[in-house]
């Protein structure tokens, strides 16, 4: 994918920064943004590498890009499943409501790095083509092909999951289970490759939030922001999505789980009523992990990945 691309933009920099930009959000509409980080980097510094060009400025556009593109979808982001899980919302109401915000913030995205990477588009590329044919670099076609159909048809079984009476989570687990039995024998080798220390990493931290609800500090704090909405609705909604906003600016935006809790608990009942909350809330998760270089997982994974490959993004890059 990554040789289409820069040999469609002709190895121009400012064409190949908005392509990769835009793809990095298309890709993280529908896959786990750390997942699609985890591929945009790899990718970029390879052809970086190759076109002896910085991959400084792709890299910390791609990482904004899959922040914001994680939010358009129910299948974007963990957070968003289990927003609309708690609303009833159904993968299309997700889609009408969020995909249009996030692809305009997009578009505001590609017309700020576009002018704040101004200088660095004045440099020309020696190459118009990098001479790799893009089948060569597939190592597995039939696994390619199979996998690129698996992944189609998930995603329409998703889109069609409510008339199914089936769960995305359900739709997802059993795609995931094929994969692995037609795998055979080369799937010892790709699970080697699964982002361990990001799963437990995940599931430790639902470990502390379970505990905090069964202790009764997220009980607690809910009711004190039930007597707020009792008083003004308008209130409650801004105070709890400015304070998890700055939390998640502060630490990584997984952090968000534990509002997410608080806000079940608070606004259980009136989830459906307040439809531009549910949305509003997911697209803070999303957004304000770009603040800061610690403010989402796919922030560190890229900065970690660019690291082995000494490509150094400072915080004050970022």
């Amino acid at each position: 994918m990554g040789l289409y691309l820069v040999n469609a933009c002709k190895c121009n920099y400012k064409l190949m920064l908005i392509t990769f930009t835009l793809t990095s959000g298309f890709l993280s509409a529908f896959l786990d943004n750390v997942t699609t980080i985890l591929f945009m980097v790899s990718v970029t510094i390879d052809i970086a590498e190759t076109l002896k060009v910085n991959p400084k400025p792709y890299i910390i556009s791609e990482v904004l890009a899959s922040n914001i593109g994680g939010a358009a979808t129910l299948i974007g982001d963990p957070p968003n499943i289990m927003i609309a899980s708690a609303g009833n919302l159904t993968f299309i109401d997700f889609l009408l409501n969020a995909a249009p915000i996030s692809f305009l913030n997009l578009l505001l995205l590609i017309l700020f790095i576009s002018y704040y990477y101004r200088k660095f588009f004045k440099v020309e590329s020696l190459v118009t083509k990098i001479p790799i044919e893009p089948s060569e670099t597939i190592s597995d076609k039939k696994l390619f092909k199979i996998g690129g159909l698996t992944f189609c048809v998930t995603i329409f079984l998703l889109i069609i999951h409510d008339k199914l009476s089936l769960s995305p989570s359900t739709i997802v687990l059993l795609a995931a289970t094929f994969i692995l039995l037609i795998g055979g024998e080369k799937m010892p080798r790709i699970l080697e490759d699964i982002e361990w220390n990001t799963l437990i990493f995940f599931s430790c931290l639902f470990i502390i939030v379970g505990g905090l609800e069964k202790t009764g500090v997220i009980q607690k704090l809910s009711l004190y922001i039930t007597l707020m909405i009792n008083r003004n609705v308008a209130l409650a909604i801004t105070s709890i999505l400015w304070f998890s906003a700055l939390a998640s600016s502060a630490v990584d935006n997984s952090f968000s789980r534990f509002p997410y809790s608080l806000n079940t608990k608070c606004f259980k009942g009136i989830w459906n009523k307040y439809l531009p909350f549910m949305v509003g809330f997911s697209f803070r998760m999303r957004f304000e992990g770009n603040g800061t270089i610690i403010g989402a997982s796919a922030n560190i994974i890229a900065v970690g990945v660019a690291q082995k490959r000494d490509v150094s993004i400072t915080f004050k890059d970022f």
